[in-house]
Order: structure tokens, then sequence, then C-alpha cells
């Protein structure tokens, strides 16, 4: 458990200094950390499955952090964003609506730690479909197609289930994988005001979509489960951002954002 946990705390710090140098928005910047991080687990895990060392933790601890450190460098030549950046929706948010929002969203926080810190991953449709592609990739130490009986096994799109895989491979607490669709929940909410901003709606009227969004039933039903519905829609909604700030900016920074590797030849001269 404590490497798991020093290897979360130090994946987030690395993926923070480059999204901190290069964006200026507090909210964009956490996103960009939280996409940077993911896509940190799913190139190491593609490594290590080709190397044939994906189970073993000491491999997937040393060249994760060794890709974030990588990652950094290849960063530091994208210049940080000017403070005169394309920006809509500039009002000062109120500090009581900000204090009400919190208010409210906080007793939903304690419960949904309090429920995935105390029961074990107990979703049917997880555990017959997610979980164990998540313990059979770290048993035969590669992502190879097995054999089954059902397709969806096998051909769903696997970057949620390395993040299981992250989650089991240094043996903690099963609820250790609760937390990721926690997590995804917290940094939808951050999308979805982020956009609302960038859409010119006023911060309360972007406040009032995030506490809507946040506190829908079946939103709330997944945030503590271990499905993979919230992950992926958490993860177009952040993409989503920076594709809307890309059409604003085109700079190559969002473009990266949007996980596009360099922006279009045509305004590659405005970046």
């Amino acid at each position: 458990m404590t490497l798991f946990l020093a290897h979360v705390g130090l994946l987030l710090w690395a993926s923070h200094l480059p999204a901190r140098k290069v964006w200026r928005a507090e909210t964009q910047r956490w996103i960009a950390t939280l996409l940077l991080a993911w896509g940190n687990l799913v190139i190491t895990s593609l490594l290590l499955a080709a190397l044939r060392h994906l189970g073993d933790p000491g491999w997937f601890f040393r060249l994760s952090l060794i890709l974030a450190l990588v990652t950094w460098f290849a960063l530091r030549r994208v210049a940080p964003e000017p403070p005169t950046a394309t920006e809509t929706g500039t009002d000062q948010l109120s500090p009581r609506l900000l204090l009400l929002f919190c208010a409210s969203l906080l007793p939903l926080v304690y419960m949904g730690i309090r429920i995935a810190a105390t029961y074990e991953p107990n979703n049917y449709d997880s555990l017959t479909y997610h979980l164990p592609r998540a313990m059979y990739y770290l048993g035969q130490d590669n992502l190879a197609h097995f054999d089954t009986g059902n397709p969806r096994q096998t051909f769903f799109p696997f970057n949620y289930n390395l993040l299981q895989l992250f989650g089991l491979i240094y043996s903690p607490p099963l609820q250790v994988v609760n937390f990721i669709n926690l997590v995804a929940w917290a940094v939808g909410g951050t999308a979805i005001y982020r956009l609302c901003r960038l859409a010119a709606a006023s911060s309360a009227a972007a406040l009032g979509a995030t506490w809507l969004a946040l506190t829908a039933t079946q939103v709330l039903a997944q945030a503590t489960a271990t499905t993979n519905d919230l992950p992926t829609g958490v993860a177009l909604l952040g993409a989503l951002v920076f594709v809307i700030r890309w059409i604003k900016t085109q700079r190559t920074r969002d473009a990266l954002g949007a996980g596009w590797p360099w922006d279009w030849p045509s305004v590659r001269s405005s970046r």
C-alpha cells in the first residue's frame, strides 16, 4: 500500500508540473494533470506488456516515473500560455455561491469516500467483464486476448482496465479500485464547469450546471462503482475542453491536451 500511495503522489506531482507551466486556468491544469497521469499509466502498461513485465510492481513504478519525467522535459519546450489567451466568461464567482455549492456537495463527498473505502467491488457487470480482465492481464504479464465466450471481455478498449490494473498491481486493499470512479466524478464536475465558462456562461450558471450534473442519480450511483461509463465520459469531457480551447486559440498546447500530438499544419504558425 505504501508503494502504491507513493506512486500515486509522485505521478500526480510529476504530471502537474508541466500542466502548471503550460496552462494558466487552474481548472484546466487539473484536468490536464489527470489526463497526463492516465496516459502515463496506459503507455507504461503497453511497454511492460511488450517486455513481459506487466505484473512486476518494481518495473511498473520505475518506468512510469521515468515516462513522467520524459513528458515533463518534452513539455518544457511548449511556451507558457500568454496572459492575453482567448477566454470567455470573465465575471467573478460569488464567494457565497461557492460556499453553498461546496456545503451541499460535502455530504455526498463524505458518503462517497465512506462507501468506496468500506465495500469491496461488487458491481455484477464489473465483476463479469472488467476486474477479471485486469487480473488476467496481471497474471499473464501482457495485454494479449484470452479465450472467452463473450467478446466484450476482450474487445472493449482496455484503458479503464489499465487503471484498475494499476490499483491491483501493488496488492493494496481491493477497495482501492472504487476510488477511480470517485476521482472521475470530481474531475467530471471540473470539466463541466470549464466547458460552461468556455461557452461564455456566467460563473453562477456554470456552477449550477456542475451541481446538477454531479448530483444526478445515475452519476452518483457510478461514482463509487467500478463500471467504465463514468471514467469514459469524463475523459471525453476533458478532451472536449481542450478541443474548444484549440478552436479558440489554435495553439499547440491545446492540441496536446486534446490528445492530438501536433496542431494542424495550417495553424502551426499561430502557436
